[in-house]
């Protein structure tokens, strides 16, 4: 009788503990849906110029920045953090955006072992629901718009 009993709670708290729901947490998508887009005036895809980009790795903390993101469309910022000078290997730099609060623009280039660049960048604020991600297509780069949680999730 009390192996019964010991088993009929068993199987009751078995129960319990599977209809009990826990918590619910949104997910990434939705989270990022109530937050305001930052950058909602700019287009989808913006073409910009590595000889641009590039002179960015060698500027110093503090180094007040302004450059072209695309025709008509520029990027006012304040350099920061960037890498070890003695690195050879990978440079990266942070520019925090003087026009858009809360924005930061990051770029980084990594050496191969042909002894070219490989780019990377991203422009976000993880208190926004969009963000800009640099990509290669064809030897040209351009600065294309994503929602900041993907980005944050990679």
């Amino acid at each position: 009788m009390n192996l019964l009993k010991t088993g009929m709670l068993c199987l009751l708290l078995s129960v319990c503990a599977a209809r009990a729901g826990a918590q619910d947490f949104p997910q990434g998508r939705t989270a990022a849906s109530k937050q305001p887009e930052l950058f909602r005036d700019l287009p989808r895809q913006m073409h910009v110029s590595m000889q641009t980009l590039a002179p960015l790795l060698e500027k110093e903390i503090g180094a007040r920045v302004t450059f072209p993101l695309s025709s008509g469309i520029l990027f006012s910022g304040i350099v920061v953090s960037k890498s070890d000078a003695a690195e050879t290997r990978y440079k990266t730099v942070v520019l925090k955006c003087t026009d858009r609060a809360g924005a930061a623009f990051t770029l980084s280039a990594v050496r191969t072992p042909a002894g070219t660049y490989r780019y990377s960048g991203r422009m976000l604020s993880l208190h926004h629901s969009d963000a800009y991600e640099l990509v290669e297509e064809q030897g040209q780069f351009a600065l294309q718009k994503r929602a900041a949680a993907e980005i944050v999730s990679e």
